[in-house]
This record gives structure tokens, sequence and C-alpha cells, in this order.
């Protein structure tokens, strides 16, 4: 079965939604540029912006627990072409270690400000952070010591772009969805409100905490892998529909602009 063709320009939604498959020319695998943890501390003195492993999830500290949010910004609109069209995002990351013996859901919210990453390295496996440093991201500051969250634990989106069961160890993979897309689409188009995507847990149970590889790490980084179309490129979207003996394929060319119009032509299309 043939697939419906189209040349892209610039984002046509009305004339690609809809399909549930795809393929197109160009993937981009962006490794992120800064990433942290956010240690639940009144005080805002803990953080581990410069560590090897970020934390998500409840882990024992001084007799009790506290919670543990994983903090995460990926350059989109300096990876990918401006007016590019995001066809599927997934997230590639590495969890070294878990005290969760099964898979404990993660819910994974777009970040509402700008943030700063610092230089702190914790000591040991950094699961209790270290001093905060000048510029470092924290519980209650996204730049330490001076710039404040509006709400401690961070300012975000109060629902998830998507979920995902984070497994003990090993590969941390996502597939594709609309809202993951759209919230890649967004950050492409406005690079000025990309602010990151923060990973928290339930924050219910304990001893749920995941260790996962930091941009610092000598293993396997924390990615996302995305497909697009850029302004002009031919590809592949769609998987089309049987009509008679042949695939309807719809064939679009040309460039979006104001005022200008695209030929359209149908092959194999219902009368």
């Amino acid at each position: 079965m043939r697939s419906n063709l189209f040349k892209l320009a610039y984002p046509v939604t009305a004339l690609v939604i809809g399909f549930s498959s795809l393929a197109a020319q160009s993937v981009a695998t962006i490794t992120s540029d800064k990433d942290a943890t956010l240690y639940e501390n009144t005080s805002g003195s803990l953080a581990n912006g410069a560590g090897r492993g970020m934390f998500v999830g409840k882990v024992g500290f001084n007799g009790g627990y506290k919670i543990r949010r994983a903090i995460v910004h990926w350059d989109i609109a300096g990876s990918i072409p401006a007016g590019s069209r995001i066809l599927a995002v997934s997230l590639d990351m590495w969890s070294e270690q878990s005290a969760a013996f099964l898979p404990v859901n993660t819910d994974v919210h777009r970040v509402l400000a700008d943030w700063t990453e610092g230089s702190t390295i914790a000591a040991g496996n950094g699961g209790m952070g270290g001093p905060s440093s000048n510029g470092s991201v924290t519980w209650i500051h996204r730049s330490y010591p001076n710039q404040l969250w509006n709400s401690p634990g961070g300012d975000f989106a109060a629902t998830p772009t998507f979920s995902f069961p984070m497994p003990g160890v090993g590969a941390v993979q996502t597939p594709s969805n609309d809202a993951i897309v759209a919230d890649v689409q967004d950050m492409l188009d406005n690079p000025n409100s990309n602010f990151g995507w923060l990973f928290k847990k339930g924050e219910v149970m304990n001893s749920t905490a995941n260790r996962l590889n930091t941009r610092e790490a000598p293993g396997l980084l924390p990615k996302i892998v995305v497909t697009y179309l850029a302004p002009g490129q031919t590809g592949t979207y769609g998987t089309g529909w049987p009509v008679g003996t042949g695939t309807f394929e719809l064939n679009i060319s040309g460039t979006a602009s104001g005022g200008s119009v695209l030929p359209i032509t149908y092959a194999n299309a219902p009368s």
C-alpha cells in the first residue's frame, strides 16, 4: 500500500491531521542542554545541576522521605529548522538505578518559567544533593540565590503532557503521541517559551526514586528523537486508503504564502 505524498513549505494542519502512521525525511536526535534535580527543601540549599545523575520520586532522607523531581531542557529551535512540521517525538533516557521494584507511573509536565542549571556536583550518587551554588536550580529557586519559583517545587503546567511507566533500571523509551508532538511543535514555533519538562511521580509512595543519567553522565544521555518535515521537503505521511484495486493518493505541492494557491491532485479517489 502506498502512502499519501505531499510537499510541505509551511504547516498545513488541516491537511495533515488524522493520519495514524508516518514516514518522513528528517530525524533529529537532540541531547539535553541542561538537566538537574529539584530536591525537596524549604531553604533551597540543595542542588546538583552538574552531577551525573538526576532523580525523580521519593527517597529516604534524615529519617523521613523527601521528593525529587527531574527538570530537563532540550533546544528544539536550535536543532530543527523554523517552520518545520513535527510528526513524531519519542523520549530516550537511561535509568541507572532505582529504589522501586516495579515500574512507577511518571508524569511529564511543561515547565512555565526559565531556570539555570548551576555548577553543583553532589557527593556520592547524588541522591542527597549538594550545597547550592550561584545559578543552581533548587526546590524554591529558578536561579540561586535571588530568582524564585512562584511555587516551591517548580512552576509547571498542572496537567501533564504525557505519562509513562518508569522502569527500575534500563532504557526509558516512550512512544510518540499527539500531546508530546503538540508540545514540541510549540517549543519550535515559540522558542522563548520553551523551558523544558519536569518529571514527577505520584509522590505518595515512599522509596520510588529513579536515578537517571544526565548530559554529564559517561553513558547513555537524555535525548528526544524528533521526526519532522522541514520547509520545502517532500516526505510520506499516512498509509493511504484502499479504493478498489488501487490506493487513494493525495499530492500537494508548492510554497504556502499569503494569497498563494497550492496545487492538489488526487489518484484513485472516490467519486
